[in-house]
Order: structure tokens, then sequence, then C-alpha cells
């Protein structure tokens, strides 16, 4: 219903912090796949890995940036146990894949989380 996007692991590090959707997208953050056969054919080349957090806040998921440190630190755990996964791989991380402006376009992406998730490698 909407095409998932994956943000690199080093573009996140890059960051500092949590960013929305909008700013990954518009600092070419963000690969998008548009379609199934995209995401098929992505995921057989890459290895991804699945992201959720739960939001601290109302107004920001992460306001004192102690999620994104842990999802750093699991990531390169992760990273750690599964070296196939290499340094940098690609992440779907809710907040930054998930528009966050547009309701529409959210609830869109939220309906297709059982896509994502089930073709995520990791």
């Amino acid at each position: 219903k909407f095409s998932v996007c994956y943000i690199k692991l080093s573009s996140l590090k890059a960051r500092g912090t949590l960013v929305h959707h909008e700013h990954a997208r518009d600092h070419g953050l963000l690969r998008q796949l548009d379609t199934f056969d995209q995401l098929i054919a992505f995921n057989a080349a890459n290895k991804t890995i699945f992201i959720s957090h739960q939001w601290v806040a109302i107004d920001h998921p992460d306001p004192d940036n102690a999620q994104y440190k842990a999802i750093l630190t699991a990531v390169a755990e992760l990273c750690k146990e599964h070296p196939e996964l290499g340094e940098d791989p690609w992440i779907w991380l809710d907040y930054i894949c998930v528009p966050q402006l547009n309701r529409h376009m959210q609830l869109l992406s939220i309906s297709s989380l059982a896509v994502y998730s089930g073709q995520s490698s990791h």
C-alpha cells in the first residue's frame, strides 16, 4: 500500500539522533522501493534490519536520545552476532521510514508493516 524505505546504518549514525521521515527523505538518506518485486530483489541482494520502537513523548519519540543510543547498541550487537549483516546494513526504523506529516500516507505505511517486517532479513 505504501512504498518501503530503508536507511543505511552509517546515515543513521551520522545524524546523531532520530530524524523524522520527511527530513530523511528531503536529505536523500532513504532508499525507497515502490513495488513488492523491488522489495524482494532488494532484500535478496541486501541484509536488512527491521526496528520498531516505543514513543516516549507525544511530540517526539525520543526527546532525550535514549532510544537512539539503545538502537545503535542493539544493531552493533546484532551485527556482531550475525557477521553476514556487514558493517553498514540497511535499516527499516519506523520514525524514519513511516511518513510523519501526512496522516493518510502514514496510515498507508502502517498498514504495510507486516510486509516490511516479513521481508526483512533480521
